[in-house]
């Protein structure tokens, strides 16, 4: 099996940022067996995602993504798996609902929809729990290939990853 890596973040792509998380996936990858071949970063731009995503799946098994799943508007992972898959993106409801209720109890009737993205999943997959956070990973399966959408804060993408992946 052949692994990629793509890690999303302008922050990364200049430098601003070390990026540990590729660092620690890959040193996984390898106890567990799965070879990672190629590893890019890519800033917050979801056209180039795109592009990127659709050439390592065309050279991997299976692509990780690192990052880009959170609130902000610069967060288009999930968004730019989706395109190069030419997949559908649906709402998880017990998330939604769950990220509707944290909001409530601090006194907002009604998250933004930057917020209630986070609770997007795959049509063709499913999501993947975050315990540390509120975005929610997603597994995109289609053509025998498989897209993985982790967060970039190291305490949510570890856990995951040890604990859930």
């Amino acid at each position: 099996m052949i692994a990629e890596l793509i890690s999303v973040g302008t922050e990364l792509l200049l430098g601003d940022i070390v990026d540990t998380n590729a660092v620690y996936i890959a040193q996984t990858l390898s106890r567990v067996g799965i070879g990672c071949y190629y590893r890019t970063t890519v800033g917050d731009n979801r056209e180039r995602l795109a592009g990127a995503l659709k050439t390592a799946l065309g050279r991997s098994d299976i692509v990780i993504t690192i990052g880009g799943l959170g609130p902000t508007m610069d967060d288009i992972t999930k968004q730019g798996v989706a395109d190069a898959l030419a997949s559908a993106l649906v709402p998880d409801d017990d998330h939604a609902n769950w990220l509707r209720e944290r909001y409530y109890h601090r006194g907002i009737t009604e998250p933004p929809e930057s917020v209630l993205a986070q609770s997007l999943v795959p049509e063709q997959g499913r999501g993947v729990p975050n315990p540390n956070g509120t975005a929610l990973g997603a597994i995109f399966e289609t053509r025998g290939k498989v897209a993985l959408c982790l967060p970039g804060p190291p305490n949510e993408l570890i856990p995951m990853v040890d604990q859930t992946i």
